[in-house]
């Protein structure tokens, strides 16, 4: 950093004076961790001023008193650009953060504005460091956690394509360990037994039972009387009976913010066989290495951590065996139970209600979604739910919203969104009754509308689904699936979504591997885990990237987030791997 006080060193008066009104600029925008520095610059300054006054100056050369003040003055630019460099490096994390190549990394490193690209595997090794030792704290404190993983597939497309030239693909695995937020809750709940009988398993474990339907349909009448008040104004009086978070026995757990914690890309497949061995050997190694820095090495040999996954994560990892493993380490027996986790099995379900729905050759059919894709003109839907999964989401949030609000019209005789409603159950002074009345209200209304919605499982008639009564009420029904999975929920909660999940599966693709996974997950929290483990899974299917209330989604909603975002992944890093 060049300064005008260096060019402006001819005498020690000249010196002095520019170096007191720097010092004092500075000194009036700095803060006050700098101000220190620059008081001892003026303190010096002034001190040499009153010796040169008392005569004092006279034993002392020109040469001296203008090294004496450029050393201070040395010492404060020394502090100032390590603020400075501070600066570049938040400014380098953000250009890598959003993918900045090397090239223009290169050029905002000569305006001063980042560091150089050659400081960029510098800076990601400090944040590895750095995030290695606050996961190192967390399990240090009694925290465990669960791990998540993901693939992420890259192909390198090339325009000049020769036989030594061409596209290339790339399969990475994406690994976080996310601390648990429910560890208070476990202290006290079995961890020896399991929750259920194996040898008594009946179909009637995978299903709701009449309990759990009524508390699913409470849940409904908030999300979905959430969407009335919304939209039609004349139910506005609904709102101060409807919750602004679905009461749980671990509300306050839930809401608190999660701590998530990346771990190293390893470049393998999880597609082989013998690549998930390398994947499980990083885990076991990573778990026994943290942990015995963390000072709990003496757990390790009763310690399980769970892995979550999709589909293909949960069947690989857990298949993955090793021959001749003599010890627990070598069996991976620490890495118990592989789950699969709810984002890919709601991805999987809307695939499934849009292949069942969608007939994109039906768009002159009025009432099919086909013919509201048309009307609305949303052209990215177009039955390929993974590739524009938001667009898809939003659409059938969008056609069962549509239907919902049509079916209410109906149900209260009203003309429009903003008629007001005619029914007995609603009296004229609605607006004007205590809460308490209001609540009862609010129920028989929505009591009629899930009458026409909710369809209790394995109680579905499906001779009609041609016509566009049936359709409606279809949608309508699966719509409620993906619009509630997205809310703060317990552990009971979840497992009632899994449950209901498994039947509309059925309904849709009776042969689909999700409703396998939906079973196997049932299987393990209802059956085979300890109460413990069973809590320990079911909280950490959720996670809350912010701390507030309501703000929960799927973990490996969260991990393919990251995915995208945290594997910085250039052509040059590409061609040093494929070298």
């Amino acid at each position: 950093m060049c300064d005008p006080c260096y060019k402006k060193i001819l005498t020690f008066d000249a010196f002095q004076t520019e170096a007191r009104s720097q010092a004092i600029k500075i000194k009036q925008v700095s803060t006050p961790k700098r101000q220190s520095v620059v008081e001892q610059l003026v303190s010096s300054v002034e001190k040499l001023r009153l010796r040169n006054e008392h005569a004092l100056g006279d034993k002392i050369s020109e040469t001296s008193k203008i090294a004496t003040i450029a050393t201070v003055y040395g010492m404060f630019m020394h502090n100032n650009n390590n603020k400075i460099s501070a600066v570049q490096r938040l400014f380098t994390s953000a250009a890598i953060r959003y993918h900045a190549d090397n090239k223009l990394l290169g050029v905002l490193n000569k305006v001063h504005i980042t560091l150089s690209d050659n400081s960029k595997q510098q800076l990601l090794d400090s944040f590895a460091t750095h995030s290695e030792e606050n996961l190192i704290q967390t399990i240090s404190s009694g925290i465990d956690g669960k791990l998540n993983g993901d693939n992420l597939d890259l192909r390198v497309d090339t325009n000049d394509v020769r036989m030594n030239n061409k596209a290339k693909d790339y399969h990475f695995f994406a690994s976080d360990w996310v601390a648990d937020r429910v560890s208070a809750k476990l202290e006290d709940l079995n961890d020896r037994s399991p929750v259920g009988d194996s040898n008594q398993l009946s179909y009637m474990n995978f299903i709701p039972t009449p309990a759990e339907n009524i508390q699913f349909k409470n849940y409904l009448k908030v999300l979905l009387g959430r969407k009335i008040v919304y939209h039609m104004p004349e139910f506005k009086w609904m709102d101060k009976v409807i919750p602004d978070h679905i009461p749980h026995n671990l509300q306050q757990e839930m809401s608190t913010a999660s701590q998530i914690f990346i771990l190293p890309v390893l470049l393998k497949n999880e597609a082989c066989y013998s690549d998930c061995l390398h994947i499980l050997d990083s885990y076991v190694e990573d778990i026994n290495r943290i942990y015995a820095k963390a000072g709990r090495g003496g757990e390790l040999d009763k310690l399980q951590v769970p892995v979550g996954g999709d589909q293909l994560t949960r069947i690989r990892l857990e298949g993955a065996l090793r021959k001749g493993a003599h010890t627990a380490v070598e069996r991976f027996d620490q890495l118990n139970p592989f789950i699969i986790e709810l984002f890919h099995t709601l991805q999987d379900f809307l695939e499934k209600l849009c292949k069942k729905f969608l007939k994109l050759n039906k768009a002159t059919d009025k009432a099919t979604l086909a013919h509201l894709k048309m009307v609305i003109q949303r052209s990215n839907v177009n039955g390929k739910v993974k590739v524009h999964f938001k667009a898809h989401e939003q659409f059938v949030d969008c056609a069962g919203t549509a239907y919902l609000l049509s079916l209410v019209i109906e149900l209260f005789g009203m003309q429009n969104l903003h008629d007001s409603p005619i029914h007995d159950s609603i009296p004229d002074n609605v607006k004007m009754l205590h809460l308490e009345r209001r609540g009862d209200i609010f129920n028989t209304v929505m009591d009629r509308v899930l009458r026409k919605t909710f369809i209790p499982p394995l109680q579905q008639d499906t001779e009609e689904n041609g016509q566009p009564r049936s359709l409606v009420v279809q949608v309508c029904a699966g719509n409620m699936n993906p619009c509630q999975i997205e809310s703060p929920v317990n552990e009971n909660q979840i497992t009632i979504k899994i449950s209901i999940g498994e039947e509309l599966y059925h309904l849709k693709a009776s042969t689909d591997q999700y409703m396998t996974e939906c079973i196997d997950y049932v299987l393990k929290t209802e059956t085979l885990l300890t109460p413990k483990m069973a809590l320990k899974v079911r909280a950490a299917s959720f996670i809350n990237p912010t701390g507030r209330p309501g703000h929960n989604k799927a973990a490996d909603i969260e991990k393919e987030n990251q995915a995208m975002e945290n594997v910085l992944v250039d052509y040059t890093h590409i061609k040093a791997f494929s070298d």
